[in-house]
């Protein structure tokens, strides 16, 4: 009996449906404009399906910042390629909460775009919130994902942010491992912010996680791995002492179009000095061959 009853509460679950928001739009052009609250403050937002981020202009930006319903992290400044090709530094801004209709998106990321013309629009950063959408003459439809999916997006666009416009400092990387770490152990994680968690991991000298790390994330057939990956992935399986793995790598860095060749000799050093523990002499006198042929000189630290 009980678990029939399980089964039957399985099937209520399965079939609810979330709640559906349905908001007036005007028209501007072939623009949709949709009210957006934030505060106190009501204003017409584009609802723009192929903007990459929400974008509020500075003089908005000032405004809720100083009523204390925006922050602003100490970030560097983002160069964004606008729709009509320009580019412009923004910087990133995280409202604390905003509505359309009744439904409310907390911590949305956002690009605040410089001078007063610029219009404001709801961009991917709440649109990747929403589980579908849809436009019915001047009317538009949308789900939310389940609360625990919103989170996971927030939490990934926050570490995104602080790993590629942070500091760099040991502090934000730790924040970064620390936000990551449960979507990496629960599998939850999509390779594109388990990226942002192998590059976290790999600065802060987890050598043996990043390379658990990378190798599931090589499991997604779809990902091209970027050329500086390969260094890291040359030193990481040198340093845990997996050295026919960290030369492979290394012929994958030196054969990629974008090598530096600073960084070439570097790993060939490092490769020489690690074979040369190992007691693989010939590999030994293969990279000091190289190494010649580069001139290379090492750094004296090195």
């Amino acid at each position: 009996m009980k678990h029939l009853t399980s089964v039957i509460g399985l099937l209520f679950a399965l079939c609810a449906t979330a709640q559906e928001y349905s908001v007036e739009l005007s028209r501007r052009n072939s623009l949709y404009l949709v009210d957006t609250k934030i505060g106190g403050h009501t204003e017409k937002f584009t609802f723009d399906t192929g903007a990459s981020c929400t974008m509020i202009n500075s003089d908005l930006c000032t405004l809720l910042k100083s009523e204390g319903h925006l922050t602003e992290p100490q970030l560097s400044t983002v160069l964004v390629t606008m729709a009509d090709e320009s580019e412009i530094e923004c910087r990133v801004v995280y409202i604390d909460e905003l509505e359309i209709g009744s439904a409310k998106f907390q911590d949305v990321k956002a690009l605040c775009v410089p001078g007063s013309d610029a219009e404001p629009l709801v961009g991917h950063t709440i649109i990747e919130r929403m589980s579908r959408h849809s436009f019915q003459g001047n009317r538009l439809t949308f789900e939310l994902l389940p609360a625990e999916r919103q989170k996971y997006l927030m939490d990934c666009n926050w570490a995104s942010d602080l790993l590629n416009y942070g500091s760099g400092s040991e502090a934000e990387l730790q924040e970064v491992y620390d936000m990551l770490t449960p979507y990496f152990n629960n599998q939850t994680i999509v390779s594109e912010d388990l990226d942002i968690y192998c590059r976290a991991v790999y600065n802060l000298d987890r050598f043996d996680e990043f390379v658990v790390a990378f190798e599931r994330l090589a499991e997604d057939k779809s990902y091209d791995t970027p050329t500086d990956m390969y260094d890291c992935l040359t030193v990481a399986y040198a340093v845990i002492g997996k050295l026919s793995e960290a030369k492979m790598y290394l012929d994958k860095y030196v054969q990629s179009e974008d090598t530096d060749q600073e960084i070439v000799g570097y790993l060939h050093f490092m490769l020489a000095e690690k074979m040369l523990y190992a007691g693989q002499y010939d590999e030994v006198l293969h990279y000091v061959g190289l190494l010649k042929e580069m001139n290379y000189k090492p750094e004296k630290d090195e």
